[in-house]
């Protein structure tokens, strides 16, 4: 049966349920048609209302314990199918999916004990004869087992090495590398907590594994649990100081964490015992990290020279990662070395994939677009800050709006986005797999992806295609490459028509700012220039974004500023010490004495936004422009310069600044942009029209008027669902009324 016949089936069975909503006949048949389509949350509620009216009804609880393992309740399937047994005991399908239980838990003398009995009772039940013969298939096979689940790991085919590694384990439960594997092969099926597991027990039968240490921590790293990943890998290294691939992971870890100088050091020395794919992966993160501590010197140099030859000779290989894509937007690369990177990144997500695509349903009058927001960052972070003021204002009559989240995390915004999406869910323990059957069972019409490429996006979710509609907005404004998020909301400046083609998503243009800019929620206006570390008499130039941001060509245009406007200083983050003493150097090689830069701490958000109002005109990075700084900044009033280069693919500082009504702030190039800072910073005055000017604008402008930015976004979503669903233009006319 076809998905829409599936569909429409199922609204005939919740029909007749409406119908007669205390009919248990009506409540099975509905649960069983959800169990067969896969959607298991839904049928498990069904089977146990009808269970309520026949508490010792045999079928039922087999029926029930089936679903509730479809679902992933494995304690709760176990209780229900032995319930089912004491029953009934002649029921051979109860049996099987026991043992299958039971195998699961590596309790083979369980399952092989269930698997007879089913063979007694159907002795045509070809799985449970299968089974039955791996349990007792001779150990020489295992050999040949092992090596075909390693094969298969390089083949990206996962859920086919989980199983192999499982059937090894099952004649050798102590063997640590066949543990070792089988936390790969969950890895790549995005199951960190069973990664995790695997990985303990293959160090509980060998204390002195290095692999096992290793893989537990990818295992924790993928749970975001990176403090214990790190300790992991010290251990690791103290067992085999030697090791490369401990000592290149802990970089990358120690690089995501913020232990920037650390991870450098452990980068460089690991980098040059890699080749190929794994050797760009990790040049990409040394550039990156070098970037991130704004040294640019010759390690730098080097690595981002590296880089360029290697990607320029690298071919894409299934189920590898060539380079972070998002490491690479601060490097000044060729765009073409960027939208290629991307590609890799989304074949690697898509490739151990199952489709999970679901038919397009046409909406009726009346009916409202299920739409769903996922991201890793519904947290404090400047992706919940664009679109915090735009989730409230959805307009709940035409939209139900759901928010996904795949961060364990929780804080302050994530209380308060629970309270405006319609639900969040949480997705951060369930595998890529599980996490899409989950999305799957919600039956949204449209997803929009947050994340892209951004540390914890989890792509590899959305490669099974849970949703009709799956769009990309705000969080990622380079190409993404993924055939699965086959459409971005832009606008026209953000993404210039020269770089239009490097995009493989079709772009829907917003008519004003592609980037949201909710109002801060809380501004302390007490804050005083002396409170934050900030100079009282100066003209004060700032850059509040992150360091990787920071180029080398843009801090030489701000040096040649400050140089021409005497006794102006700029502020930046006071982040890390080790990036405030190479930016002060840097500084000094520009003939700028260092006493002329700023470092201003780490406040929170009401003294940050409070912060912002103190600064004259803020300077924007060049290559990779600011997005949230630039509206925190205009929403405090100070000006933020910016310039229009043609050829890159975002251009969030231009959009921003026409959108706010000062396209006077967009400077033409990177002469324009220095002569239009020292005229602003020594023409009397000057500085202070452009605030006044801003502040005016906030009652009048597009960029601070988030109503109307939400009904364009809906009028974007409204426009992609007719377009990718061919819906018919009578239909179309009345989504659009």
């Amino acid at each position: 049966m076809s998905d829409s016949n599936v569909e429409q089936k199922l609204e005939e069975l919740r029909g007749a349920l409406k119908q007669a909503p205390t009919s248990s006949a009506a409540l099975i048949a509905l649960a069983d048609a959800l169990s067969a389509a896969g959607q298991f949350a839904e049928s498990v509620t069904c089977y146990r209302q009808a269970l309520e009216k026949m508490p010792d009804h045999a079928a039922l609880l087999y029926a029930l314990g089936t679903a509730e393992a479809g679902a992933g309740h494995f304690d709760e399937a176990e209780k229900l199918l032995k319930a089912s047994l004491q029953n009934d005991g002649q029921n051979p399908h109860a049996h099987n999916n026991l043992a299958i239980l039971y195998r699961r838990r590596n309790e083979d003398a369980f399952a092989i004990r269930h698997f007879e009995r089913a063979l007694e009772l159907l002795p045509d039940l070809a799985s449970a004869r299968t089974a039955l013969e791996q349990l007792r298939s001779p150990a020489h096979a295992v050999k040949d087992q092992m090596r075909l689940a390693f094969d298969q790991i390089k083949a990206a085919a996962f859920a086919e090495a989980r199983s192999g590694f499982q059937t090894v384990l099952i004649h050798l439960p102590k063997l640590a590398l066949a543990w070792e594997g089988l936390a790969v092969a969950n890895l790549g099926l995005g199951d960190g907590e069973a990664a995790l597991k695997a990985a303990d027990e293959a160090i509980h039968c060998d204390e002195q594994s290095v692999g096992g240490r290793y893989h537990r921590s990818l295992a924790l790293r993928s749970l975001m649990r990176y403090d214990e990943a790190i300790e992991a890998l010290d251990q690791a290294l103290a067992l085999d100081p030697e090791g490369h691939q401990s000592r290149a992971a802990r970089g990358s870890m120690l690089l995501e964490v913020g232990r920037t100088a650390e991870a450098i050091d452990d980068l460089a020395a690991a980098v040059d015992h890699f080749s190929d794919e794994s050797r760009a992966a990790l040049l990409g993160a040394l550039a990156f990290a070098h970037r991130a501590t704004c040294d640019w010197g010759a390690g730098y140099v080097s690595a981002r020279a590296d880089l360029l030859e290697t990607l320029a000779t690298a071919q894409p290989t299934a189920g590898r990662l060539v380079v972070s894509p998002f490491q690479l937007l601060a490097l000044g690369l060729p765009v073409t070395a960027e939208r290629d990177a991307a590609r890799r990144a989304s074949i690697k997500a898509e490739v151990p994939a199952k489709d999970l695509s679901v038919a397009k349903r046409v909406l009726s009058p009346g009916d409202k677009l299920r739409i769903g927001y996922i991201s890793p960052d519904f947290v404090n972070h400047s992706v919940a800050r664009a679109i915090r003021d735009l989730i409230p204002r959805h307009d709940r009559a035409r939209f139900d709006v759901e928010g996904f989240s795949l961060n364990s995390k929780r804080d302050e915004t994530t209380a308060y986005l629970a309270g405006v999406f319609d639900k969040l869910h949480d997705l951060s323990k369930f595998s890529n797999l599980q996490a899409a059957q989950y999305i799957r069972e919600q039956r949204l019409d449209i997803m929009i992806d947050l994340a892209g490429h951004t540390r914890g996006g989890r792509m590899e979710i959305l490669a099974h295609r849970p949703v009709p509609v799956q769009i990309h907005a705000v969080g990622y404004g380079r190409p993404l490459g993924a055939s699965f998020i086959p459409w971005r909301l832009t606008d026209r400046i953000s993404t210039p028509e020269a770089t239009r083609h490097l995009f493989d998503e079709t772009l829907i243009d917003l008519p004003d700012n592609a980037l949201p800019a909710s109002p801060p929620p809380e501004v302390d206006t007490s804050v005083r220039r002396s409170d934050v570390g900030l100079p009282d008499d100066t003209f004060l130039f700032a850059y509040f974004g992150g360091a990787y941001k920071i180029d080398p060509v843009s801090f030489g245009l701000w040096m040649d500023i400050v140089r021409q406007v005497p006794d102006a200083q700029i502020a930046f983050l006071d982040v890390f010490e080790a990036t405030s003493q190479n930016l002060c150097q840097a500084a000094e090689d520009h003939g700028v004495p260092r006493e002329r830069l700023i470092f201003s701490p780490y406040l929170r958000s009401p003294q940050h936004f409070g912060r912002c109002r103190l600064v004259d005109l803020c300077l924007d990075t060049l290559v990779h422009n600011g997005g949230v700084t630039t509206t925190d900044a205009l929403w405090a009033g100070t000006p933020v310069l910016t310039t229009n280069p043609k050829d890159m693919p975002d251009r969030t500082g231009a959009s921003l600044l026409h959108a706010a009504g000062m396209p006077e702030l967009v400077a033409n190039d990177e002469t324009d942009f220095v002569a239009r800072a020292v005229e602003i910073a020594t023409s009397p005055g000057e500085a202070r029209r452009l605030r006044q000017t801003i502040l005016a604008r906030h009652k009048s402008a597009a960029l601070f008027d988030m109503a109307k930015y939400t009904r364009n976004f809906e009028a974007a979503l409204l426009d992609v669902w007719a377009r990718d669903t061919h819906t018919s233009a009578m239909q179309e006319e009345k989504l659009h009324d």
